[in-house]
């Protein structure tokens, strides 16, 4: 098959974002006719594969073996949270009309009061100012969260790495639980944003349908 500019785009943003749902990527491609069959030709060409099936039925999606080589990376091996990494994919085409810079499952190693700690971001984004951003399905612990961003905060360590404090953005399910979580356990300056998971879900970025 000849790859459209559409099926590059398509296979480049899934192998940031790993995984994709077929009616996520039929937004991509501003037309399901043309997506399902684009989709079709993709998997029985070996550029992706079908990785679950939601309770639903609909497929979903992630990078073979031709997809990998085409877009000049090597494949490897999966270890994902599928409800937490289609909200990640969500996040990140909500600011893809930003053009930010975005990177996924973080982690920094600091010390505080004698101890090593390990600091988990979903993810990394940078606009104007470094972000923290967090996806809060309402399954984490968030008394744990805060005191473990306020340790790296004590500790001054994220000073190697930004000039400030990120700001810390919560994408959440629900705003009010969360934010009160926030209220009644935060005893340092650190600065909060929300932003609600429904909303962040109806992005509306497409690719181009000039480009077939």
């Amino acid at each position: 098959m000849i790859l459209s500019e559409r099926d590059w785009n398509f296979l480049k943003d899934l192998y940031f974002v790993k995984i994709l749902n077929t009616q996520r990527i039929c937004r991509l491609y501003n037309s399901k006719k043309y997506c399902y069959s684009r989709l079709k030709l993709l998997k029985d060409n070996g550029y992706i594969k079908v990785l679950y099936k939601l309770p639903s039925k609909e497929n979903v999606f992630t990078l073979d073996k031709k997809g990998y080589e085409t877009i000049g990376y090597k494949s490897k091996k999966l270890n994902i949270n599928l409800e937490y990494s289609l909200a990640a994919a969500d996040f990140y085409f909500h600011e893809k009309r930003l053009d930010a810079f975005i990177k996924f499952n973080n982690k920094y190693y600091f010390r505080y009061q004698n101890r090593k700690y390990i600091l988990k971001i979903d993810i990394l984004m940078k606009t104007n100012t470094w972000i923290f951003v967090e996806l809060d399905l309402g399954d984490k612990h968030f008394e744990d969260k805060i005191k473990k961003w306020e340790m790296y905060y004590k500790s001054k360590e994220y000073k190697k790495l930004f000039d400030n404090f990120p700001v810390i953005a919560i994408v959440s399910s629900d705003i009010d639980r969360t934010k009160k979580i926030i209220e009644d356990n935060k005893r340092e300056d650190v600065l909060y944003q929300y932003l609600d998971y429904q909303k962040v879900k109806e992005w509306k970025y497409h690719y181009s349908q000039n480009s077939q």
